[in-house]
């Protein structure tokens, strides 16, 4: 991501199954945008074992979906466990919180509240921007050693329904749901070291568009995606991974 590198992190891109050994105590971030297919246990498992970092957590991740999205029963399962879900859905808007009077041009808001007990409270000089996103539900607020926290939300207003029926109207329709939804959700996982907390986070995001190069640098998005960044990282300078594409043991990446 073009906002992160431009902050003094190090991006690289890398094949989730074969760039495993790579992984250092530098890497703090990993992306993965759109999969177009799911993973395998191997990838899983990778992919729990950088978060974990030989249970001393201090690893995030930044996932984006989209409303035409694979199913992925591997990865949803993982995600499930994070107390997060993916609605097959794609969320519409009234008017007023759309860009352009598109439905689907979403304008969510940001959350006004403190962000897992950090101190840090998101705020952006420009809207948020959250084109053809899915809704991001929580199966829990806090478990165990898991919580979970909304970070951007649509209106009383909104509605959503299967992204096939959308290309027949966007008029609301008496079989949608209603809103609000969350389009972004924060999940920590947590433990106690020597009475210090160590954390890694997953943020979970309903729309690929959010992080578009057509969009990315005239909404809010850059900034908020900034502040969740430091807080990831605890406002460090580290090396931000991108799952990069193509090959047959990765997953598709478009990243600005």
């Amino acid at each position: 991501m073009s906002i992160i590198a431009n902050n003094g992190a190090d991006v690289k891109e890398l094949n989730l199954l074969t760039d495993k050994p790579e992984f250092d105590s530098n890497s703090k971030v990993l992306v993965i945008c759109n999969p177009t297919r799911d993973y395998s246990e191997a990838e899983i498992r990778a992919i729990d074992d950088f978060l974990s970092n030989d249970n001393q957590l201090g690893r995030n991740i930044m996932y984006f979906s989209s409303a035409d999205s694979h199913e992925l029963p591997n990865l949803e399962a993982m995600l499930a466990t994070w107390g997060i879900e993916y609605g097959d859905d794609i969320v519409l808007e009234s008017e007023n919180n759309t860009m352009q009077n598109y439905p689907n041009q979403v304008v969510p808001s940001l959350t006004t509240e403190e962000i897992m007990n950090t101190g840090s409270v998101l705020s952006t000089v420009s809207p948020l921007y959250a084109p053809n996103s899915r809704s991001v539900n929580t199966l829990f607020t806090e478990s165990n050693i898991y919580k979970t926290q909304p970070i951007f939300t649509t209106s009383d207003e909104s509605y959503s329904r299967q992204a096939s029926v959308v290309n027949q109207t966007y008029d609301r329709l008496d079989t949608d749901k209603s809103g609000p939804f969350n389009l972004g959700v924060l999940s920590m996982k947590y433990k106690y070291i020597n009475n210090i907390q160590h954390q890694s986070y997953l943020l979970a995001c309903g729309s690929t568009g959010m992080v578009s190069t057509e969009y990315f640098n005239y909404s809010g998005n850059a900034e908020m995606f900034m502040q969740l960044y430091k807080i990831m990282v605890d406002e460090q300078d580290d090396t931000i991974l991108a799952a990069q594409k193509a090959t047959s043991s990765s997953v598709a990446s478009n990243l600005p």
